[in-house]
């Protein structure tokens, strides 16, 4: 398997932090409705 580069890492972590922020905001969202 190849080393990731920085930039890819970077991509990484912000893309799963992303889908984390999002699935919280919806959870949040859903129960005020």
């Amino acid at each position: 398997m190849e080393k990731l580069s920085n930039k890819e890492k970077v991509i990484i972590i912000i893309i799963l932090g992303a889908i984390t922020i999002f699935s919280i905001i919806m959870k949040h969202y859903s129960m005020m409705l």
